[in-house]
């Protein structure tokens, strides 16, 4: 199997799913320490953004390799 070195497909998805959450908590932190209105609500909507497409992507991913 092609992903048998880093753990089996289940390993690579729980990674790449940690990543996109540890990616979104960053971005909701910066949005937190912005000032300017325009720029947090920008950095706040790209965080749930970022959220929102991370977690179909995971989803897909669970779904077609069936982990």
């Amino acid at each position: 199997m092609l992903l048998a070195p880093w753990g089996g497909a289940g390993a690579s998805v729980d990674a790449c799913e940690a990543n996109v959450r540890t990616l979104t908590v960053l971005e909701q932190s910066l949005a937190r320490t912005l000032r300017l209105e325009p720029a947090q609500c920008m950095a706040a909507t790209y965080a749930d953004l970022t959220g929102e497409v991370g977690a179909m992507q995971i989803s897909r991913a669970r779904w077609l390799l069936d982990v």
